[in-house]
């Protein structure tokens, strides 16, 4: 499995003092316009091999907080309102050990999920939304 950053750093895979947790879900069914949205989170996680750590504002290294990442969620067979579920599930478990989630994506319905966990914890949750189009 793939982790953030690669390597063999502790501070980019440790489960239990990781206050991070980043959560992989290749989903593409349900895209309409460009194909290929389930290979972006492997994608990314390759990419971050390569990632510069130290960040200038913070004056430290990101992956000091903790960063875990989690297998890819197996959604290759599910409908979008179960995949809905399945991060709702998983969004929620990392939320209850007080851990921040970060989830790489697929397509955009995936945030269906995470939102409906994430309202459960904030009750003043507000999402904002950016669409990007490229010219």
């Amino acid at each position: 499995m793939k982790i953030f950053g690669g390597g063999s750093d502790k501070r980019l895979n440790s489960s239990k003092d990781a206050k991070a947790v980043i959560l992989p879900v290749p989903y593409g069914k349900s895209v309409t316009y460009k194909k290929g949205t389930e290979k972006g989170p492997a994608a990314i996680l390759e990419a971050s091999d390569n990632l510069e750590l130290f960040d200038e504002e913070l004056n430290r290294e990101i992956c000091d907080i903790g960063i875990n990442t989690l297998a890819p969620l197996k959604t290759s067979n599910l409908k979008p309102k179960e995949v809905t579920n399945l991060v709702k599930n998983r969004v929620s478990d990392i939320l209850k050990k007080q851990k921040f989630p970060v989830i790489l994506g697929g397509e955009h319905s995936i945030t269906i999920g995470a939102v409906e966990a994430a309202k459960r914890y904030y009750k003043d949750l507000s999402v904002y939304t950016l669409t990007r189009i490229a010219i």
